[in-house]
């Protein structure tokens, strides 16, 4: 319960920082100097995955192997056979496009995993990221 009541704390204040953050009228091919069609071996650090419209995000890994909605997030999850990767988008001011504001990588089970070798991993399998 106390490890739950903690993770949850973590996600809001990610959250929180991450909507201090977000910057408005970006294009949408690029997240903090990223560009969607960078190969895996060119991402340095997973921070600029942060602020990611959803364009962005399906432009690096493609179509997710599952999206749901938890209120007003979207869930996109990828995986693969290293990791699975969970990206929370949301909605700061306009609804129609929602952003990256958090994400966790983890085993096939729940435990995490350092995720700049997953989302690489995941980079080298989508046809962008080839």
């Amino acid at each position: 319960m106390i490890r739950a009541m903690t993770r949850a704390a973590t996600f809001f204040l990610v959250l929180l920082a991450a909507a201090a953050c977000t910057e408005h009228g970006r294009d949408p091919t690029t997240a903090n100097g990223l560009a969607v069609t960078a190969p895996a071996n060119d991402l340095q650090d997973t921070t600029t995955l942060f602020g990611l419209p959803a364009e962005g995000v399906s432009a690096l890994f493609g179509e997710p192997r599952l999206t749901r909605r938890d209120g007003p997030a979207q869930v996109w999850q990828y995986a693969n056979a290293v990791c699975v990767l969970d990206l929370f988008l949301y909605s700061d001011a306009d609804p129609t496009r929602p952003e990256v504001t958090y994400f966790e990588a983890r085993e096939g089970g729940n435990a995490t995993l350092d995720p700049l070798p997953c989302v690489r991993s995941l980079l080298r399998r989508s046809p962008q990221g080839a």
